[in-house]
């Protein structure tokens, strides 16, 4: 046992150098690396998939939404100017580049601006081991391990919980033990305020404690610390109720039943609403046959009615509550469509679709799944993702067989981004699918590869109002005139690609075509690439529209009806 300070000063330098040696050099190093990656690995990406889920991403810089009142921003310059210094002390773009590296990951350099009064508390902790790491260095019989374990622990979880979206819960574990910490050295803090206090009043004759009651000062301290700090304890808990309007309303009504939980429960409160104010919904619902319905069964009007006490006399935490409890549901299509397929489809079908929707499909439609959100397997993922992205109906039938699938679901989020837009689902699906053809890999961003590229929708760009340089020629001879449609290239460069006119269809109607520039027939016309130009928006005085093709025959060419697929 090391007891001279000087020895266990070099005793804990040593430790710390064996330690990295260990890591950097040794045959260990490749295990103690595992370790350590698998648990701050969190922000780099291990395979594909990782990408493309939001829970993976890098946290935001407020957490009040996860911590309630303990991640609130502090308001208050002076505040603020503390949360901020304490943000930066200790999770400072340092801090990355250490993790890179001593584990030899490439860890996204992050912002330092982390928010809430939880960070208050762990900078006290984190110091105060550092304080009782220093004493054990310079004093003797003083231990050191505890203190280690204690500033590793909390600095190593919270530095995972504060940069990464999926681990931000474990802020809450840190966050309580740093504020245990923080009380246990304020209230020694305030035991010593206190001290000095009663010294100083007892010099100045201010008070006497020689005179009976000696010691009343001494005996009250350690009882009036606790009363100061149990007072601010429940101040910080209860600011939450003015910060955090939900936080009452959810603790008083968080276990009451809604209608959807027990609809038998309810039939009689919603039928003395319905015999006092006529409401279909009270009306509907007092009958049994109602929730045969799962879009009923969980309306949120009557699971309003159910959660507020009185609905003629609302309360305030009651409405809040319940806006909270019912609102948040299924969009009304896609309850329709599990309930056609828990009707319609035979009790043993298999379903396809992409693993967002899986345990929809097995609650609601009561039907199995190839995915669903838990799935492990990134190779049945990547089938998937390339079947919908890349293969052909036949490709998408055999693999369907494979996994024993009859029925494949699509929906609009897959490729719709709102009306007018296209994206959603489909950069992750077009992501996978090209990395399971190993034409992509996890340290490729997605939407950056090649591969992606190929598998996007052709976007084209059209002057709104053509310049005269702008201008084209389709025909030459029937002096049939045009506008220079571009294509945005990698380096966002406009590369001229179409003359946009008028055309006609095989039925006699007319539409704005493109036109290939450079590509000409034998009478010396432009020749025509026959897809329609949609969801056009304008953007800075040019049309940004997409290129869409159909294999029905609508175009009319040498006498013969063609589709826009050849």
């Amino acid at each position: 046992k090391v007891t001279d300070k000087e020895y266990k000063t070099y005793a804990f330098v040593a430790i710390a150098l064996v330690g990295l040696a260990l890591l950097l050099f040794s045959p260990l190093k490749d295990k103690i690396r595992e370790v350590g990656m698998s648990t701050l690995g969190f922000a780099g990406y291990k395979v594909p998939l990782e990408r493309t889920i939001a829970e993976q991403g890098m946290a935001g810089s407020n957490f009040e939404g996860s911590l309630g009142f303990i991640g609130k921003s502090l308001e208050g310059t002076q505040f603020q100017i503390l949360e901020g210094l304490s943000s930066g002390l200790i999770f400072s773009a340092g801090s990355d580049t250490m993790v890179n590296l001593v584990l030899g990951m490439a860890v996204p350099i992050h912002t330092s601006e982390k928010h809430g009064l939880f960070i208050i508390f762990i900078l006290i902790s984190v110091l105060a081991a550092l304080y009782l790491v220093a004493r054990a260095l310079l004093q003797q019989g003083e231990p050191i391990l505890p203190e280690l374990l204690l500033l590793i622990f909390v600095l190593g979880v919270t530095y995972v919980g504060v940069n990464k979206i999926k681990f931000t819960l474990l802020l809450s574990l840190t966050s309580v033990i740093s504020f245990g910490i923080a009380y246990y050295y304020l209230e020694r803090y305030l035991r010593h305020v206190l001290t000095v206090i009663t010294g100083f009043l007892t010099r100045t004759a201010i008070i006497d404690i020689s005179k009976p009651g000696e010691g009343f000062f001494e005996s009250i301290q350690p009882v009036a610390v606790q009363v100061i700090l149990f007072v601010l304890a429940l101040f910080l808990v209860f600011s939450q109720y003015n910060s955090y309007p939900l936080a009452g309303p959810l603790l008083l009504h968080a276990f009451e039943p809604r209608f959807g939980d027990n609809p038998e429960m309810f039939m009689p409160k919603m039928q003395n609403i319905c015999d006092r104010v006529r409401d279909p919904t009270a009306c509907s619902a007092a009958t049994p046959q109602y929730t045969e319905n799962i879009s009923e069964q969980f309306n949120s009007m009557a699971c309003k009615y159910s959660v507020i006490s009185d609905v003629f006399a609302p309360k305030e935490d009651e409405l809040l509550a319940a806006n909270f409890k019912c609102d948040f549901r299924l969009t009304d299509y896609w309850v329709d469509t599990m309930e056609w397929v828990d009707r319609h489809t035979e009790k043993n079908a298999r379903f396809a679709s992409w693993w967002d929707y899986g345990h929809w499909l097995n609650f609601l439609g009561q039907r199995n799944t190839v995915l669903r959100n838990e799935q492990s397997s990134l190779d049945m993922i990547g089938t998937i993702a390339d079947a919908y992205t890349n293969a052909s109906a036949e490709e998408l039938k055999q693999r369907m067989l494979f996994y024993n699938a009859t029925y494949a679901i699509f929906d609009g989020e897959l490729i719709l981004a709102g009306t007018n837009n296209l994206g959603a689902k489909y950069g992750a699906l077009n992501y996978l699918g090209c990395a399971w053809n190993n034409r992509t890999n996890v340290s490729v961003p997605p939407g950056t590869s090649e591969c992606e590229r190929q598998h996007l929708w052709e976007t084209i760009v059209i002057p709104a109002t053509p310049r005269p340089e702008e201008s084209c020629a389709i025909s030459q001879v029937r002096n049939i005139k045009g506008a220079i449609a571009y294509s945005v290239s990698d380096s966002g460069n406009l590369q001229p690609i179409y003359c946009v006119g008028d055309t006609k269809l095989a039925d006699g109607s007319s539409m704005a075509g493109p036109y290939y520039l450079g590509k000409t027939d034998g009478n010396g016309d432009l020749v025509l690439n026959k897809g329609f130009i949609g969801m056009a928006s304008n953007q800075s005085g040019y049309i940004q529209a997409i290129m869409f093709y159909t294999p029905d025959k609508i175009w009319l060419e040498d006498g013969q009806l063609v589709d826009g697929m050849g």
